[in-house]
């Protein structure tokens, strides 16, 4: 039977919140994202609505809870990414969400594009180094658009700093959490781990390079490299160039990392740039022996 309310009472609406990201594809932010949604779904401390804009046919990586209302728009492809801003102006209105939280730097855009004039407060994360924006256009409009947000979350003071001093009241700094089971690590194990996506940020064509020069004097040692991306052709190629094949292994990306990071006894972060990488705090968590290249944030 429901609560009986007595005259005078009012019953209190439980808020509802929309986020937004690309896609739930195997990453870092997207990780972060649906670990804190389920999270707060679980606990059932608000109405959740996720908007993600990839091909609805196309299987998340990451299981979302179902308590989560899981909206696809299908429009972040090449020349049609602009339509987000429509359909997001479309169901905010239809929807009526109490405020909006964006995740990675061109949704943001696209999504302040869509919340400046239908009065919803609107929250964005950067997740990624604010100084690797290079592209003119892009700088002008992430300046332009997240003037208007109500808060920019970053992960790093470092990353506070790389914005304009008069954002410094709606500049939040707000960590990636970690969450590791305790795993038995294989310290005996001449494995080097590697993770992430396979693109130039990473930097795996450097590590590739930085094995094969010590490959034959250490024959017992391999590395494995977990994620996919765009770079991974050119990094078998590279292999082969390098005579490391049965040495250097590409692994599909897992949804139990720390089990498959555990079994190595050095983990190598070898990015370009960063935010604040998941799998350094997760490697340092767990114990392993951590080598990395020095990144302006996260990683420094």
């Amino acid at each position: 039977m429901g609560k009986c309310i007595r005259r005078g009472e009012t019953v209190k609406k439980k808020i509802t919140l929309l986020f937004t990201i690309p896609t739930l594809q195997a990453g870092g932010a997207e990780r972060v994202l649906v670990s804190l949604l389920n999270y707060w779904a679980e606990k059932n401390f608000w109405k959740i609505i996720l908007v993600v804009h990839d091909d609805p046919q196309t299987p998340p990586f990451y299981a979302v809870h179902p308590n989560i209302q899981l909206i696809h728009t299908g429009f972040w492809r090449k020349y049609h990414k602009w339509r987000v801003i429509f359909s997001l102006d479309q169901i905010i209105k239809r929807l009526r969400p109490d405020g909006v939280v964006s995740f990675i730097l061109w949704n943001n855009i696209l999504t302040l594009l869509a919340t400046k004039f239908v009065g919803v407060p609107c929250i964005v994360a950067e997740r990624n180094s604010p100084h690797m924006v290079k592209n003119p256009i892009t700088k002008m409009l992430r300046y332009w658009t997240h003037g208007w947000a109500n808060q920019v979350i970053v992960q790093t003071k470092r990353a506070q700093e790389m914005f304009p001093k008069d954002w410094i009241s709606k500049l939040s700094v707000i960590p990636n959490p970690v969450s590791v089971e305790q795993i038995p690590v294989d310290y005996s194990a001449k494995k080097i781990i590697a993770v992430g996506r396979l693109c130039e940020q990473k930097g795996f064509d450097t590590l590739i390079q930085a094995f094969s020069l010590i490959a034959k004097n250490h024959s017992d040692w391999t590395l494995a490299i977990w994620g996919e991306g765009p770079d991974k052709k050119s990094l078998e190629s590279l292999i082969r160039l390098k005579n490391l094949e049965g040495r250097v292994h590409l692994n599909t990306p897992t949804q139990k990392i720390a089990q498959e990071m555990a079994k190595g006894s050095i983990f190598v972060l070898s990015s370009r740039f960063e935010g604040i990488p998941n799998v350094l705090c997760e490697a340092m968590a767990l114990g392993l022996s951590v080598i990395s290249t020095d990144c302006l944030t996260g990683p420094r």
